[in-house]
């Protein structure tokens, strides 16, 4: 069995055999820094994601039989795992700790700006929330999550409601770095270095049109390569009127990269984000996830973003084009 991020399952951080009805994973406390979300995978032969071990819920498990997802939140220490690994659903608890109980709190586990109909009241609840545990990293990733919900000040505000370890974690870190570098709304985005296929350095804004689509995108991303044809219809119908793309890439593998610009063979500008800089920039764009597609006017101001691939995109993309641009049949 192994112990990999939940996140990225692939991304294994320890295995151990399952032997006379116990197993035991370790992991070096000066490597990872801080808790964070794992999981437990039974894999099949090929590595494969196969079985994974559910983790009981001891909130709701009180009233009715539910258990979470593959999950749990690891704390630095001992973390104490009991339940029946041989039956079909591999069930177990975890032993109780502060951060798990928030972890499998059921309202906590759906905050977000939607879950309340007033910002005020969204913002208020995790002041208290965070005042009354200070001391909790699972919060402080609860809020990188979310963070796009916050404003720069009220990141810096709820941050400072943590204890001194919390606030100096490496997820704090992000947190601050985001507030510091994100755009606010209305205001132009600055020009950046960026890494070309030929491995020169180029500015974004060098060259600029009537509106400008960047896309960010990976070569491991499903729905970003799945995208890219509907982008190329994009370009051969607007490029001509103005339209400006500039594809920006995530990858942190250079040959990945250029492999799939190879098979891809995207016939507008394309970048990769550099390694020093790549947090300032995915703070000022405020990248999530990817695809993500920002489309900006003519002085770098951002017009719309649009998340993830969907079969509307190119009405959508074409409906704000239509906005600032002539169609060119």
């Amino acid at each position: 069995m192994y112990l990999t991020d939940a996140y990225h399952w692939e991304h294994i951080l320890d295995s151990a055999e399952y032997k006379n009805g116990e197993f035991h994973f370790e992991l070096d406390d000066t490597k990872y820094k801080e808790p964070f979300t794992a999981s437990i995978y039974i894999p099949d032969t090929n590595l494969k994601k196969n079985n994974g071990i559910f983790f009981i819920n001891p909130i709701t498990s009180t009233t009715k039989d539910t258990f979470s997802n593959n999950g749990i939140f690891l704390v630095h220490g001992n973390n104490i795992i009991k339940g029946d690994y041989s039956s079909k659903l591999k069930r177990v608890s975890l032993t109780p700790t502060s951060e798990s109980v928030l972890y499998f709190d059921p309202v906590i586990s759906r905050l977000g700006l939607g879950y309340y109909k007033e910002r005020g009241s969204w913002y208020e609840y995790m002041e208290d929330l965070i005042a009354r545990h200070s001391g909790s990293y699972f919060l402080v990733h609860k809020m990188y999550e979310y963070r796009d919900s916050f404003t720069p000040a009220e990141i810096n505000v709820l941050l400072s409601l943590f204890n001194e370890d919390v606030w100096k974690s490496p997820t704090a870190s992000k947190l601050k770095s985001y507030a510091n570098n994100v755009v606010p709304p209305g205001y132009a985005y600055p020009d950046m270095e960026l890494v070309k296929p030929d491995n020169t350095v180029g500015k974004l804004f060098e060259r600029k049109g009537k509106l400008t689509m960047l896309v960010f995108w990976a070569s491991w991303c499903g729905p970003c390569r799945q995208e890219i044809p509907l982008i190329k219809q994009i370009h051969d119908r607007y490029s001509s009127a103005g339209l400006v793309i500039k594809s920006i890439s995530l990858d942190e593998n250079k040959e990945h990269w250029i492999e799939a610009l190879t098979e891809e063979t995207m016939r507008w500008e394309q970048f990769a984000l550099p390694y020093h800089t790549a947090a300032t920039i995915k703070a000022q764009y405020r990248i999530s996830a990817v695809p993500l597609v920002v489309f900006l006017d003519e002085n770098n101001r951002a017009l719309k973003s649009f998340t993830g691939y969907r079969d509307t995109n190119t009405k959508d993309y074409e409906e704000l084009i239509n906005q600032y641009m002539p169609t060119k049949d």
